[in-house]
């Protein structure tokens, strides 16, 4: 169906030929469009004559006034089509910049659409208008270009395997990862008789990477597609759409964080796979792991395209198929044409959202008064008024946004802005200081703090003061994280990192003894230089200038005299050397084997790697504490000048013998080593040949390097000593996959072999506790997306840096403090600047409960994180109460009757559509036509007719939000067994602050469960007994605490929940049934209240955790087993959640009744061991796959339905 004939599209173009396909299939649909090229887009002329060669296009320059002046003119209707994203900033300011001119022309634009740029998995484009897949459009309509047998004939040779190299772009990708491209540069050699081709981001093929100013490559990026470009065969750039090649390819490489990986599950079949780079921040949805092969490692790259190659690595092909429709469901070629009816052009169809408000994006604008009716000079200058409010306050991404040119110095600083505008707006940051920033985290972190500020010890603890007159607003400073982790995490970082513990424990000031020898003697290495050195720093040298300290080195080393030639060993630390070159070591040491220059001025890479080069014995050399050392990257250049180096700054290169082991651990015959510390020291190989020289090494610290265990066994085995190892535990690597590999170990990572990991001995768990009380008063958090698909987010907590974490609390802090997450760089940093002005020796402060008001309960939360015993004594809850259950606001009985007739139902649910067989039912496309409304997601109830009837109830927030389901149960009937005592910490932190000292003083069990009050699937919950930490997560979400079920009913040892399907029929009267079979979900863990934070001890919920294994148990086979095992029969127990669940729903009927709605929910209920129900949640629209798979009749059988269902009776 093709575009309706008075709709002309209006395209306004910003990039490359990169998102061109989902514009085309619109073209292609339209009787005529308009297409606006940006001026600064680099590949403009590109894009021009690409354009030009649809006969119903027309290309201009796009400009502000050209753009208002052919829609002032246009006789048809506009649709304004977009390919940015509104995550950034550009995209942003489109919104409001052609939002503005639809307020201002409502009868010649009738709509904004963004058709987006990606699919499902792509960060970039994580905000999506729509779930319809217009990228396949032409594919599937065999309108490209070229054919999946074009790209066969031309790219692949007859008979041989083939692998498509796909990178997506950005820090997320392993385009930016020299290692993985010299991996597959090395893996082409290797297999001649496999054809390796590249298909390239379209980002790639612009000179340089500069696609646009709001679009271009990291320096990394560039210079690896250089290397691909040389080793590999290219697709050309006009072949742009990658469908036919992921149809063609046997294996595909390309990123997680790319819509290819999506793509490719369209295409799955037992003989195609897809390898997916994981970067290691990725924390998006679990499930779609499932469906593809990732890689985090060269090692794992190499090993899983060889496993692909010979067809080795599983795949579900069907799986993977339905989670791709599951995102976008069927592909029919008709996109285009659903998307017209969703937008109302010609008419509107479900299943997408609508078309967007515009006042959303200009609050406060007057009604829309239509300039198209006056002269064209008043309507321009109009229009042009709107446009500039619409974008105020005006800055150079505004102005890019207009069309207009940027001054060259100003680009690469928009498009940074372009990433992170929104949250310099959030964290409040005044505008003056934005450029500030920029230049310190840019390309490399400034941290200058220190010079400004200073740490103070005195009785009450550490404090930071001011060492000069601070001006407010005039400068922004970064603080880094020290400690960055989640709840369930934290624990075990704790335990595994001595060195981590060690910094907190001086970081919050608490008093303890130093680590273990060891510990000690590795700090020791990794701070020293070189052992033996004849010390130049330790000769008089004068302090007149840089200049002088130089030639009196020079005058030193001279007077050596013939010793100098044969000295192996050099040492010039902290004297402001500024050039190694001047030394001229080569002609005065050439023997030299080490040198350290520690803490000097040396900035130029060049004249290190010019000073050093000739210097064909040196194998160790220290440049730490050097502003050269701080902004890196210098190390490959130097090896290139000095490939003899075994040591750089104290890491290993690839070079290293058995030479580093002697100058790393002080002796001189590695036969005789015992203990050997080689923790952080940028290891990523076990040299078998320098292993087997270790024979008398019997303890072995290898943690913090980049090591894969499998590949660096048997190095280890040939350790015949070794007792003792501490490991990092790459993802995969277990203990046991340890002691199999090296059974002779008696300790790993400081424990018994004998003992559990995590059963550390007392002093250790003591420090732990404390640290993780103390925690509470320094931790801060961020929220980021873990799937860009619903757009779930978690909540990672962090420690800032000495700096941050030492600067004292305050209700009228003089510093602000704020998270931020640079994107350019993958890192994120506090952001601390001075809102008022700060006199020299004053003391500084930030707020520890930012944004939190009075009415938030700040004063609870700060007396309990600051162990402020006299304010906790005296507290009064100022938190407003939680209002009462209104009643409904619809009234009168259930009016639905049928008529005989088929009933139309209308349903974006798969499962209905494929399980409705029952002939009194058929499945209509649009909402007006039905009889049904059965939707998955908030219904607006203002479109409902007369005569039809809805899944839902209007207010059924009261059953589905766990806090307003405990306030209905506890207005309704107070405190009951069957129901957890619970409060919302949003009204009742106070009345929960006394019961918990209340429990305390009478040594009561103080187990409590916080959960988010609308989270699902397991997110977010802790299991606690600290009261600030239960306090903590209110940062991140409004939160309930739930007194946790410390004696639950148990089979074989282990915790169990039960889901329960209960289909509402009428809240007035009331009239429930529920679904007679029932799941179980089993923790994976034997019970026990220690380590509350290990998850498969105390959850059940396993299906979203990667690697968990699920517990399947049928109804019969728990039954007979709880029969068994429990104090009463199943029937007795059964009975008690049916009443239980009777009582929960009508707790709020007064509330949701509504004569047109009925429901399905999902009741979690556990046991306690005396056998009374205890109702966890109440869920909307529970999973119902596995009931149609058991029962297909489960939909639409009246009769047998009513078998399987029991009422709920009053």
């Amino acid at each position: 169906m093709a575009l309706a004939e008075q709709v002309t599209l209006y395209i306004p173009v910003h990039t490359n030929l990169s998102q061109v396909e989902s514009v085309v299939p619109f073209i292609q649909k339209c009787h005529r469009a308009k297409v606006f090229i940006y001026r600064w887009n680099f590949d403009g002329k590109t894009m021009q004559e690409f354009y030009s060669k649809f006969a119903n296009v027309e290309v201009f320059d796009f400009s502000l006034d050209s753009f208002i002046e052919q829609i002032y003119a246009e006789l048809d209707k506009v649709v304004i089509l977009l390919t940015s994203s509104s995550n950034y900033t550009f995209g942003v300011n489109q919104n409001n910049l052609f939002g503005a001119l639809k307020h201002a022309l409502p009868s010649k634009i009738i709509d904004i659409f963004h058709v987006g740029h990606c699919l499902y998995g792509c960060d970039s484009c994580g905000i999506r208008e729509h779930s319809i897949p217009v990228y396949f459009t032409r594919f599937v309509n065999r309108t490209l270009e070229y054919s999946t047998e074009d790209v066969r004939r031309q790219f692949i040779r007859p008979g041989s395997k083939s692998v498509l190299i796909a990178p997506s772009v950005g820090a997320k990708s392993f385009l930016a990862r020299e290692e993985f491209i010299n991996t597959l540069v090395m893996a082409q050699k290797q297999l001649p008789d496999v054809c390796f081709v590249a298909k390239l981001h379209g980002f790639c093929y612009s000179p340089e990477g500069q696609v646009s100013v709001v679009h271009a490559l990291s320096p990394e990026e560039v210079k690896n597609v250089v290397v691909i470009q040389q080793n590999f065969t290219v697709v050309p750039q006009v072949m742009f759409n990658i469908l036919p090649f992921l149809d063609a390819f046997d294996v595909i490489i390309t990123d997680v964080d790319s819509s290819v990986a999506f793509e490719s599950l369209f295409f799955a079949a037992p003989n195609k796979r897809t390898l997916a780079f994981l970067c290691p921040d990725y924390e998006g949805d679990s499930l779609y792991l499932n469906h593809l092969n990732t890689f985090k490692t060269t090692a794992e790259l190499d090993d899983s395209l060889q496993r692909c190659l010979r067809g080795d690595l599983p795949l579900d092909s069907d799986a993977a198929k339905a989670f791709f429709e599951s995102k976008y469901g069927q592909v029919t070629g008709d996109e285009v044409a659903r998307i017209s009816a969703l937008r109302n052009w010609p008419a509107r169809i479900a299943g997408v959202s609508a078309a967007p408000v515009m006042q959303e994006y200009l609050p406060g604008m007057p009604k829309p008064s239509d300039i198209s009716t006056l002269p064209f000079s008043t309507a321009l200058t109009a229009a042009r008024d709107t446009a500039f409010r619409a974008l105020a306050p005006f800055g150079a991404m505004e102005a890019l946004t207009l069309g207009e040119y940027v001054e060259e110095s100003m680009l690469d600083y928009a498009s940074w802005l372009n990433l992170h505008v929104p949250q310099l707006m959030a964290c409040g940051l005044p505008q003056k200081l934005w450029e500030k920033l920029y230049r310190k985290v840019r390309y490399q972190e400034v941290f200058d703090g220190g010079a400004v500020l200073q740490f103070n010890l005195d009785e009450s603890g550490y404090s930071v003061t001011a060492l000069q007159d601070i001006k407010a607003n005039q400068d922004i400073y970064i603080v880094d994280h020290a400690w960055t982790f989640t709840m369930r995490e934290a624990r075990q970082q704790l335990i595994k990192d001595p060195r981590l513990r060690e910094r907190m424990y001086a970081l919050m000031g608490l008093d303890i003894e130093q680590e273990d020898t060891e510990q000690d003697l590795a700090d020791d290495e990794s701070g020293a230089g070189p052992a033996d050195d004849v010390d130049i720093a330790s000769t008089p040298v004068s302090d007149d200038s840089h200049v002088a300290s130089l030639e009196h080195c020079l005058e030193f080393i001279e007077s050596l005299g013939a010793d100098a030639s044969s000295t192996t060993s050099l040492s010039y630390d902290s004297k402001g050397l500024t050039s190694v070159a001047h030394l001229q070591l080569n002609a005065v040491c050439p023997n030299i084997e080490s040198l350290s220059l520690w803490d000097n001025e040396l900035t130029d890479v060049e004249d290190v790697a010019n000073g050093i080069q000739g210097l064909q014995r040196l194998k160790g050399l220290w440049l730490n504490g050097n502003p050269l050392h701080k902004s890196g990257g210098y190390q490959k250049r130097l090896l290139r000048s000095c490939p003899t180096l075994e040591i750089l700054d104290t890491k290993f290169t690839p070079n290293y013998s058995t030479w580093a082991i002697k100058e790393i651990s002080d002796c001189k015959d590695v036969a005789l080593l015992g203990e050997l510390d080689l923790s952080d020291r940028g290891i990523t190989e076990l040299k078998l040949d320098v292993f087997r020289t270790l024979t008398q090494v019997h303890t072995l610290d290898l943690r913090n390097n980049s090591l894969v265990f499998s590949d660096n066994v048997t190095a280890l085995q040939s350790l015949r000593n070794l007792i003792s190892l501490r490991i990092d535990y790459e993802d995969g690597l277990t203990r046991e996959a340890v002691l199999e590999a090296l059974p002779q170990l008696q300790f790993i990572n400081g424990v018994h072999v004998s003992r559990s990991e995590s059963d550390v001995d007392r002093d250790e768990e003591r420090e732990i506790a404390q640290l993780l009380d103390k925690v509470w008063l320094f931790a801060q958090t961020y929220r980021t997306i873990t799937d860009t698909s619903d757009r779930t987010e978690k909540s990672i907590w962090y420690v800032m840096d000495e700096l941050g974490s030492r600067m004292r609390h305050s209700d009228r802090p003089n510093f602000h403090c704020a998270p931020f997450f640079s994107h350019a760089r993958g890192i994120a940093y506090n952001l601390l600047w001075p809102e008022v002005d700060v006199a020299a020796g004053e003391q500084c402060t930030r707020d520890y409960l930012p944004g939190v008001s009075v009415k938030e309960g700040r004063a609870a939360r700060a007396a309990v994180i600051t162990d402020d015993e006299e304010a906790l004594t005296s507290l009064v809850n100022e938190q407003p109460p939680q209002p009462p259950l209104p009643p409904s606001k619809h009234s009168g009985s259930q009016t639905f009757v049928s008529t005989g007739r088929k009933l139309a139902v209308h349903t974006d649910m798969e499962l209905v559509k494929n399980h409705l067989t029952d002939d009194r039912f058929t499945i209509v496309e649009n909402q007006n036509d039905a009889d049904i409304i059965f939707h998955t997601t908030s219904f607006d109830f203002d479109t409902l007719r007369m005569g039809q009837i809805v899944n839902q109830f209007p207010d059924e927030r009261y059953l589905v939000w766990k806090n307003l389901l405990a306030h209905s149960v506890k207005s309704a009937y107070g405190n009951v067994e069957w129901f957890p005592q619970s409060y919302d910490l949003e009204h009742e932190l106070v009345p929960f602050i006394h019961e918990y000292q209340r429990r305390a003083e009478a040594n009561e069990d103080n187990l409590w469960i916080v959960k988010p009050w609308k989270l699902a699937r397991g997110l977010e919950i802790t299991v606690t007994d600290n009261l600030k930490c239960v306090v903590r997560t209110m940062d991140t979400s409004p939160m309930i605490a739930c007194k946790y079920i410390s004696k639950p009913a148990l089979i074989d040892g282990r915790k169990f929940d039960l889901r329960f399907i209960v289909l509402v029929k009428s809240f007035e009267p009331f009239e429930a049934y529920v679904y007679n079979v029932f799941w179980i979900r089993f923790a994976n863990k034997q019970f026990t209240l220690t380590n509350l934070d290990d998850y498969e001890t105390h959850f059940t919920v396993m299906n979203y955790t990667p690697g968990a294994v699920l517990t399947q148990v049928s109804c019969e086979q728990f039954i007979e087993k709880f029969d068994v095992q429990s104090s009463v029969k199943w029937p007795v127990a059964r009975d008690r959640i049916n009443k239980a669940m009777g009582a929960t729903l009508r707790a709020p009927a007064h509330s949701i009744a509504f004569p047109r709605g009925t429901a399905v929910y999902g009741f979690d209920v556990m046991l306690t061991s005396d056998m009374n129900p205890q109702i966890l949640e109440c869920n909307f629209g529970p999973d119902c796959t596995r009931a149609c798979k058991y029962h297909p009749y489960f939909v639409c059988e009246e009769a047998e339905t009513k078998k399987l269902f029991t009422h709920l009776c009053q």
